[in-house]
């Protein structure tokens, strides 16, 4: 299982910016005197809630803005089975008039943005993307991105000083995705750069969905 508890903390504290910005809480904690409830609807990307990874900590994010009555928050999440539920399910929170959509995982970059340009007085949030590239981002949306290459060179460090053999080797999870290809590279890099006395060596193999459960 992969350790995401920094996604809640961050989209929770993205929520709260939001939501003070916006001047439906009172800034205080524990008490509230809400003028305005905020609408925080979340669309996971396909996979479910109990995924223990983005899908489950971003939502974890949400329920803990909502937790805090200072930040005034009501949240909901729904799930996608397929990519074609994307622009569905943000649709869905559009016809609510929800004030902040997040989308979790760059997959929804397209659909998020094409929701964000449309829909200009509605705020979004991109879960573990940034990537605008040949794309103007609209001033409502916001991107958040992680340094996966931090960890894994932390890991690769600590797994080649740990070494007897002077080989080691990463699990990964699969090459096409952006953060997984972070993590690998950060991890090889943390390898080579570590002092051992045969100097190691990484091989990245990628994990099928079987080994990854």
């Amino acid at each position: 299982m992969r350790g995401f508890r920094v996604v809640g903390s961050l989209l929770a504290a993205a929520i709260m910016v939001v939501a003070c910005g916006g001047g439906g809480g009172n800034g205080g904690g524990g008490t509230s005197n809400c003028s305005k409830t905020w609408k925080v609807g979340l669309v996971t990307d396909v996979g479910k809630l109990s995924d223990k990874s983005f899908n489950f900590d971003s939502y974890k994010g949400v329920q803990n803005a909502q937790a805090d009555s200072s930040l005034c928050v009501s949240g909901k999440a729904i799930e996608s089975s397929t990519p074609d539920d994307y622009p569905k399910n943000i649709q869905q929170y559009l016809d609510q008039k929800y004030d902040l959509i997040i989308g979790v995982g760059f997959n929804l970059g397209d659909a998020v943005i094409a929701a964000a340009k449309s829909n200009p007085n509605t705020k979004f949030l991109l879960v573990d993307s940034y990537d605008f590239t040949d794309k103007t981002p609209p001033s409502n949306l916001v991107g958040i991105l992680f340094a996966e290459d931090q960890p894994g060179f932390l890991a690769g460090a600590l797994a080649a000083l740990m070494s007897k053999t002077g080989t080691i080797g990463v699990v990964a999870g699969l090459q096409t995705v952006p953060p997984v290809v972070h993590y690998v590279e950060g991890y090889a890099h943390g390898a080579r750069t570590s002092t051992t006395p045969t100097g190691a060596s990484s091989r990245a193999r990628p994990s099928s969905a079987r080994e990854r459960t």
